[in-house]
C-alpha cells in the first residue's frame, strides 16, 4: 500500500500556513470580492480590504496590491511599501506561485523600514522559508527559517521561537531526519510550558506523534498524538482534535490494534459532522475501509470507500481534493474480490486524475512564468520560456502515457503478488487431486486385461504371460506408420503397462542416472519400443515422464509431516532429482509452484 504520507505532508502544509500568519496580517471574517472601480480609495482603505481577501480570493488580494503599488504615496513610503510586498507574497503563496513570492519578499527585505523592523523581519524570512519548503529546496526553507529564528531570539517571545523550531522540525522530517526533527520539536515544547498557548502546544505533541511514529516508537506515538487530542479538546480547536484522532486512529492501524482504531474513527466521524468537516469525515472513512481490508473483508472496504467518494465528490476541483489512498485502497478491495475489471476501470480512474493534477500543476507553472515575464516586461524571454514549457507539457504527456503502462504492470505485478497466496492454496487442493489421480492415465493394467480389450487369449493357452506379450510385439506391423501413430496396439499398451508397474514397485525414478536403455533393459523390450509407447500414452518425452513421477514423490514427501525434519535438497535427491534447476523446473511445471510454496501450503491445509 502505497501509506498515509500524501495527508502527512498535507498536515504539515496547511500547519506551516497556519504559524506564518497567526501572529501577522488576519482574515475578516465576511469577505467580500474587490470591486475593480473602487480603486480612489485612501492607501489605508485599500490595504484592509486587501488583508480581507486573505485566504480565499488571492486574485482580488494581488489586483488591489498592484494598484497601491502605482500609488505615488506607496512608492514613496518605506513603510507602506514593505507591507504591500508583503501582502503581494502572501497572494502569490494562495496562488502557488512560490517563485513569486520569493521575488515580493526579497524586495520587501531590501527597504529600510524592514532592515529596522523585527516584526517584518521574522514574517519575510518565515514565509521566504514556506516558499522554499514547497519548491523542495529545503536548504534554503532551512536557511530562512534559521534567520527567522535569530530575530525572535532578539525580540524574546518564546510562543513565536517554538513556531519557528516547528518550521524547521517539519523541514527534517520532509528529508527523513528525525533525530533533528525531534530534538527541534522538544526546543519548541521546553518554549511554551506554562503559557496559553494551546493550539501551538497541541501542534507540537502532534508533530512529535508524527515523527515518533516515522521512527517506529509506536508507543512514543500513541502517547504523544493523545496529548495533542487532549490539549485541543481543553481548547475546543475542533478541526486539530478530529485530525489528531485520525493520526492515532493510523497508530493502531499500524500494530494491529483494529478495533481501537475503530473506536476512535466511529467517535471522530460524529464529531465531523457536528462540526462540519467534511475532508476529515472522508478520510476517516477511508480508513474503516482499510481495517476491512486487513481484515479480510473486501465488500465492506468497499462500502466505506464509496461513503468517502460520495463526500468528496461534493467538493469543487475533485482533482484536487481526492486522496490517492482511496483509489489505492480500492484497488486492493477489487483485487481481494479477483474482479479484474472494476481494477482496471479503477486504475483508469486513478491515472486520471493523477493527469488532472499534473496539468494543474504544470498550468500553475505556466502562470506564474508568464507573471513573472509580464512583471519584467522581457517579451523575447516570455515567449522562449513559454514554448519550452508547451514543449514540456508535451513530453509529460508522453510520460503519463508511459505511467499509465507502467502503472498497468505495477498493478499487475500488485494483483499477483498480493493474492498469489490464494492461488497457491487452491492451487495446492488441484495438486493433492493430481497425487490421488496420478494413475488417471497410468493405469496399473495387467497383460490380461489388455488382451481382453482387443484379442483375447485363449482359454488353454498355457504360456506364460512374457510368450503371450512377445507374440504380441512380434504382429506389431514395422510397415505401417500410419496406423501406428492413430491408432495404439496391444503391445504399446502392454509395454506402457510393464513401465508403470516397474516404476510403481521398484521406484526406478529414484536413480538420478536412469536412462531410457536402462528402463527398457528392465522392461524387457527395446529402447525404441519404450519411448514410443511413453510418447504416445503419456504425451511426454522419456524424461519428464520420470521428471513427473520424481515430481508426484517429492510431493508426497513434502506433504508427509513425519519428513518435515528433511530439506529440501533431501528431499530432491530422494525423489531421483540429480540438479536443484531440475528439480524446481520440474516441480513447478507439474505443479504450477516452488517446492516451498508446496511445503507451506500442505501445512495449512
Amino acid at each position: 500500500m502505497l501509506g498515509h504520507s500524501a495527508e502527512m505532508g498535507l498536515f504539515f502544509y496547511l500547519s506551516v500556513l497556519l504559524i506564518v500568519n497567526t501572529s501577522t496580517l488576519k482574515a475578516n471574517d465576511s469577505v467580500q470580492v474587490f470591486d475593480k472601480e473602487k480603486t480612489s480609495e485612501s492607501v489605508s482603505s485599500l490595504i484592509e480590504r486587501a488583508k480581507g481577501f486573505i485566504p480565499n480570493h488571492p486574485d482580488s488580494l494581488l489586483f488591489v496590491t498592484d494598484q497601491l503599488l502605482n500609488r505615488t504615496e506607496v512608492q514613496g513610503d518605506d513603510s507602506l511599501y514593505t507591507t504591500v510586498k508583503y501582502l503581494e507574497g502572501v497572494g502569490y503563496i494562495y496562488k502557488d506561485y512560490y517563485n513569486m513570492a520569493i521575488e515580493s519578499y526579497q524586495e520587501a527585505l531590501t527597504t529600510s523600514f524592514a532592515q529596522n523592523s523585527q516584526d517584518f523581519q521574522v514574517r519575510i524570512y518565515n514565509n521566504l522559508g514556506v516558499c522554499h519548503d514547497k519548491l523542495k529546496e529545503h536548504d534554503e526553507a532551512l536557511r530562512n527559517y534559521h534567520k527567522a529564528l535569530e530575530v525572535e531570539k532578539e525580540r524574546g517571545d518564546p510562543a513565536e521561537m517554538a513556531d519557528m523550531y516547528i518550521n524547521i522540525g517539519l523541514v527534517y522530517h520532509s528529508i527523513n531526519k528525525y533525530e533533528q526533527a525531534l530534538e527541534n520539536f522538544k526546543t519548541a515544547q521546553s518554549l511554551v510550558e506554562g503559557l496559553s498557548v494551546g493550539y501551538t502546544r497541541g501542534l507540537i505533541q502532534q508533530n512529535l506523534g508524527i515523527v515518533y511514529k516515522a521512527m517506529g516508537r509506536f508507543v512514543d506515538s500513541k502517547e504523544a498524538t493523545q496529548n495533542a487530542i487532549d490539549i485541543f479538546e481543553e481548547h475546543d480547536i475542533h478541526r486539530s482534535i478530529l485530525q489528531s484522532k485520525y493520526n492515532q486512529s493510523i497508530n493502531y492501524i499500524d500494530t494491529g490494534e483494529y478495533q481501537q482504531a475503530r473506536d476512535i474513527i466511529e467517535e471522530a466521524i460524529e464529531e465531523s459532522f457536528t462540526y462540519q468537516v467534511p475532508v476529515q469525515r472522508a478520510l476517516l472513512n477511508i480508513q474503516l475501509g482499510r481495517i476491512e481490508l486487513l481484515e479480510k473483508n473486501p465488500e465492506s472496504a468497499i462500502k466505506y470507500f464509496d461513503v468517502a467518494d460520495s463526500t468528496i465528490a461534493q467538493f469543487e476541483e475533485t482533482y484536487s481534493s481526492f486522496p490517492m489512498e482511496l483509489y489505492e485502497s480500492r484497488l486492493e478491495a477489487y483485487a481481494q474480490m479477483g474482479k479484474a475489471e472494476e481494477v482496471m476501470d479503477t486504475f483508469r480512474e486513478y491515472e486520471k486524475i493523477r493527469e488532472e493534477r499534473d496539468i494543474a500543476r504544470q498550468t500553475t507553472e505556466i502562470n506564474e512564468l508568464e507573471l513573472q515575464l509580464k512583471v519584467s516586461e522581457n517579451l523575447a524571454k516570455m515567449r522562449e520560456q513559454t514554448i519550452a514549457l508547451q514543449q514540456e507539457r508535451t513530453k509529460n504527456r508522453n510520460y503519463i502515457y508511459l505511467s499509465s503502462f507502467l502503472g498497468i504492470v505495477l498493478i499487475g505485478g500488485f494483483i499477483f503478488f498480493r493474492y498469489r497466496d490464494q492461488k497457491l492454496k487452491k492451487l495446492y487442493q488441484v495438486n493433492k487431486r493430481v497425487v490421488t489421480q496420478h494413475k488417471r492415465f497410468y493405469q496399473k493394467t495387467n497383460e490380461a486385461d489388455l488382451i481382453a480389450e482387443e484379442a483375447p487369449v485363449e482359454k488353454n493357452s498355457t504360456k506364460p504371460a512374457e510368450e503371450n506379450a512377445a507374440d504380441i510385439v512380434a504382429e506389431v506391423p514395422e510397415n505401417d506408420p500410419q496406423e501406428t501413430e492413430d491408432k495404439p496396439d496391444r503391445a504399446e499398451r502392454w509395454i506402457f503397462s510393464k513401465i508403470n508397474d516397474l516404476m510403481d514397485e521398484k521406484e526406478l525414478y529414484k536413480d538420478p542416472n536412469l536412462t531410457l536403455a536402462d528402463l527398457s533393459a528392465e522392461a524387457g523390450v527395446s529402447s525404441r519400443a519404450a519411448s514410443e509407447s511413453i510418447n504416445y500414452y503419456s504425451g511426454l518425452s522419456f524424461n519428464h515422464f520420470i521428471n513427473e513421477f520424481r515430481v508426484v514423490d517429492a510431493m508426497k514427501a513434502l506433504e508427509d509431516e513425519s519428513k518435515n525434519h528433511l530439506s529440501l535438497e533431501a528431499v530432491m535427491e530422494d525423489s531421483g532429482f540429480a540438479s536443484r534447476s531440475t528439480f524446481y523446473s520440474a516441480f513447478d511445471k507439474v505443479s504450477g509452484m516452488t517446492p516451498n510454496q508446496y511445503r507451506k501450503m500442505s501445512q495449512r491445509a
